[in-house]
């Protein structure tokens, strides 16, 4: 199991990356709800351990909503110093860039509909004014129920390659669409 904060930092590198809609506390929320989901259906097993709880926007780990207060509605832009993929599985990283994938082009608003719309597993548990806890059997089940996550054609991963360094900058970087050389290589922090 991956650890919640290498995985929220894996989606701030790449959202940065991107340019798409800014990466915020709330964001990075829906992602690794998502993430989780995908996971569980894809491998039958949870990506992380942390519990995600149904509050008012949605699905949340605490420890990252913690972790990105103090940035409220901000753009967040620094992963943790020493930020390194190279614990993450192939079949990890796929998954992730996977969930990116798809939802990279929907708006933080839309995740967050996305999460709320009904028979979801937020939609079983929010009470408002209780701190429940989404279970993963729940999140499971509803993810269970849809067909599966394509896998991104524009990440295609070889195992030499996850995790690769950067000399000149020192950041990791992944292989893009073109992998010829240095310059197909997209900076991943």
């Amino acid at each position: 199991m991956l650890n919640v904060n290498d995985i929220a930092d894996f989606f701030i590198s790449l959202g940065n990356a991107e340019n798409e809609d800014p990466m915020t506390n709330l964001r990075i929320n829906k992602l690794m709800y998502f993430a989780q989901g995908w996971h569980l259906q894809r491998f039958g097993r949870p990506l992380f351990q942390e519990e995600i709880k149904a509050w008012k926007y949605g699905p949340v780990i605490e420890s990252i909503y913690r972790r990105y207060h103090e940035a409220g509605r901000n753009i967040i832009t620094e992963c943790s110093p020493g930020f390194d993929i190279s614990g993450f599985s192939p079949d990890e990283i796929q998954l992730l860039l996977d969930v990116y994938s798809k939802y990279r082009g929907y708006s933080t608003s839309r995740l967050v509909e996305k999460s709320h719309e009904a028979n979801t597993p937020w939609a079983k548990s929010y009470v408002e004014g209780q701190d429940n806890t989404i279970a993963i059997a729940l999140i499971k089940e509803y993810f269970d129920n849809h067909t599966p996550l394509k896998k991104a054609s524009i990440f295609p991963l070889k195992a030499e390659t996850i995790g690769r360094i950067n000399p000149d900058t020192g950041r990791t970087i992944l292989p893009t669409d073109e992998d010829e050389g240095d310059d197909a290589y997209a900076d991943l922090t």
